[in-house]
């Protein structure tokens, strides 16, 4: 029995969603099922072309391996960032966001320190997303995208978000 290679696990975990992913997206595409869905996204599409899209949260430096990954394979990933985290033990340095970016991948917001925003007051949701935002575009990042900690909201984020 040969030794299994340091980390190994970790990329075996990454790669077998991954293919559990595209094997699904590719079965959806040539099923006739998915071609009698319609809907305004996939009727603007030419060819029926699928769209996966690979997301990462919190800016973990656990992560940057996927950005490499997904970069052997032409692929790339969106990076949601905690700004009041980079650089902390565990997450991400701005030149490895900068890296991340500059390679092709997205980074987006993702509030300052991960809090559940449906469970505070406007003032606070309003600092959490809009702080998150000026910091990363202060550190010369672009940001188009947002994603809820923990896929917590109500309607006072909806309007701060979409605002």
């Amino acid at each position: 029995m040969s030794p299994v290679p340091p980390n190994s696990g970790r990329r075996l975990l990454l790669l077998l969603p991954l293919g559990w992913v595209l094997l699904w997206a590719c079965q959806e595409s040539s099923s006739p099922r998915s071609a009698r869905r319609e809907s305004p996204q996939r009727s603007a599409l030419e060819n029926d072309e699928v769209i996966v899209t690979f997301t990462f949260d919190d800016g973990r430096i656990s992560q940057a391996d996927a950005g490499v990954l997904l970069e052997a394979y032409g692929m790339r990933g969106t990076f949601f960032i905690n700004s009041g985290r980079i650089g902390l033990p565990g997450y991400f340095g701005l030149e490895q966001i900068h890296g991340l970016q500059d390679a092709g991948h997205e980074v987006g917001g993702h509030t300052v320190s991960h809090p559940s925003l449906a469970t505070l007051d406007t003032p606070s949701q309003i600092h959490q997303i809009c702080e998150d935002r000026v910091a990363l575009m202060d550190a010369g990042l672009r940001i188009t995208s947002f994603a809820y900690p923990s896929g917590s909201q109500n309607q006072a984020t909806l309007q701060i978000v979409a605002g």
